[in-house]
């Protein structure tokens, strides 16, 4: 028109930083398993790519028990060379926290600060289209699962979610799938075309990508606080918590006759529903799982519910163990902590 304007929408793709969208992976498990790996390596190893750049992932899947067993499963971790371009990454250990709405908001957004400042490397969850995530660390995005069609497979949440790895230079997003689902291929269509167009718009006029710098790290509930606590060092020594150092800790057994078929007669009502480090352990007294839990009553009650949903690996250790003993922590961050250092020390072996 004579003013300029007009009236068709303009779809507005190209970002001021010219980063691209995240070029998206599809890998088959049963693929990865017939090479002689298995989706849950070729994960961590991913991520310990990242980790050597100072880099930071996201884990999408499918439950909350499948993002803290995975969390747990990552920071016992330790990447091992097979070939000689892994030798760089060999030993590289993760530091994972898992995110869902079991916890409180402020808890939430601790473990996010806790992705942006480098004290995590990876967080698993299971909705992060709920966060206002300013996260431009995190250069790969994992969607595991990623042909269970659904809310959170959709094409709209794929989309967001994939692009949580498109302020970073270097993002890529990797779908764990067998087949691709109509939502994947809509996905990775759009994503591709806005790939196309930043690319050639950044040709045109010879921009560079560069990775965003991010907000602030400080939430509002930093803001609110007039004194932030320091973080109490958390330590568990061959005789049980070193009170020296974590005078509030307190280590209490819990005798379990588990071989009774009625593990719902087994007594919790003692247990308090706080925070805190379980053990599972055998008769030896030998630590078979370590875990952590915002309510730890439920948590251990949830592992003797008739109708419990475990894998076999958690059936066997249940049935292995004869003892389980927790510590209270001051919050959950302190149990989350606490929880991963116990695992690299211990190195339990059902975790």
């Amino acid at each position: 028109s004579s003013t300029g304007f007009t009236q068709e929408p303009v779809d507005m793709v190209i970002r001021p930083t010219h980063v691209c969208d995240p070029e998206i992976e599809v890998r088959s498990p049963t693929m990865l398993r017939d090479k002689g790996s298995n989706p849950m390596n070729d994960l961590a190893h991913e991520i310990c790519q990242r980790i050597a750049k100072n880099e930071r992932a996201l884990v999408l899947t499918l439950t909350k028990r499948d993002a803290e067993d995975l969390a747990s499963y990552l920071n016992s971790y330790e990447n091992k060379a097979l070939d000689s371009a892994m030798v760089e990454l060999e030993n590289t250990s993760i530091n994972a926290t898992y995110l869902h709405s079991g916890l409180k908001t402020d808890e939430r957004a601790d473990r996010l600060r806790a992705l942006q400042k480098g004290e995590v490397d990876v967080v698993v969850g299971v909705n992060c289209l709920r966060e206002g995530l300013d996260l431009p660390q995190v250069s790969l995005v994992v969607v595991l699962g990623a042909d269970s069609e659904g809310f959170l497979r959709s094409e709209t949440a794929l989309l967001q979610t994939v692009g949580r790895a498109a302020r970073n230079r270097h993002g890529r997003a990797i779908f764990y799938a067998e087949r691709d689902t109509m939502s994947m291929k809509k996905c990775m269509d759009v994503t591709n075309d806005r790939r196309k167009k930043q690319l050639a718009h950044n040709a045109l006029h010879g921009y560079k990508p560069r990775s965003t710098k991010g907000s602030s790290t400080m939430t509002f509930f930093d803001l609110l606080r007039d004194e932030i606590e320091a973080e109490q060092q958390l330590e568990f020594t061959k005789g049980g918590i070193d009170k020296s150092s974590s005078p509030h800790l307190t280590l209490t057994k819990v005798p379990l006759n588990l071989k009774d078929s009625k593990k719902t007669s087994i007594p919790t009502d003692h247990i308090p529903g706080l925070p805190g480090v379980y053990f599972w352990k055998d008769c030896d007294g030998s630590i078979l799982y370590i875990g952590k839990a915002v309510k730890l009553r439920s948590r251990i009650n949830s592992y003797l519910a008739p109708n419990a949903n475990h894998g076999k690996r958690i059936e066997t250790m249940v049935e292995k163990a004869t003892t389980v003993e927790f510590v209270l922590t001051p919050s959950e961050r302190d149990a989350l902590v606490l929880e991963s250092n116990l695992i690299k020390k211990h190195k339990p072996p059902f975790n």
